[in-house]
């Protein structure tokens, strides 16, 4: 494994948090986008709440990709601004049970800004983004 992986995930085991899981930091307020919505409504969500990700859902309100700015900026420049959004359907997810130590293996190997954190069924019950672990590592030491 890489060093810098394994240095931070030795700074979490002296700061006694390697083994939190991610429901104890993760946001618990999600907002989501869902298949079917706009390219116009979803960069309204992103603008209005300054996110810069989202999962989306469907009618279910089951996990069934994600949507960046990246995505929206390409589909706002080729698209009609009321057609539905276009996402990456390939999603890395965590289960709330996910430990601290590994989510620094998974946002450093690829390269993630955000993770959506699933539940029974594949229910969205949080999101954890790079700052949350980061702030975990830092809080945990003041």
């Amino acid at each position: 494994m890489n060093s810098k992986v394994t240095s931070a995930q030795e700074k979490a085991t002296k700061a006694n948090v390697a083994d939190q899981t991610v429901s104890a930091f993760m946001t618990k307020q999600v907002l989501a986008a869902h298949i079917g919505d706009s390219i116009r409504a979803t960069i309204h969500l992103f603008y209005k709440n300054q996110i810069s990700g989202a999962p989306v859902l469907d009618k279910n309100e089951i996990l069934k990709g994600v949507v960046s700015e990246h995505d929206l900026l390409i589909q706002a420049a080729t698209k009609d601004l009321d057609s539905p959004i276009e996402f990456t359907t390939n999603v890395t997810s965590v289960k709330v049970d996910a430990k601290l130590k590994d989510l620094i293996v998974i946002f450093y190997k690829h390269k993630m800004k955000r993770l959506p954190v699933v539940g029974a069924g594949g229910h969205v019950v949080g999101i954890v983004s790079r700052i949350d672990l980061l702030a975990q590592l830092a809080l945990s030491e003041s």
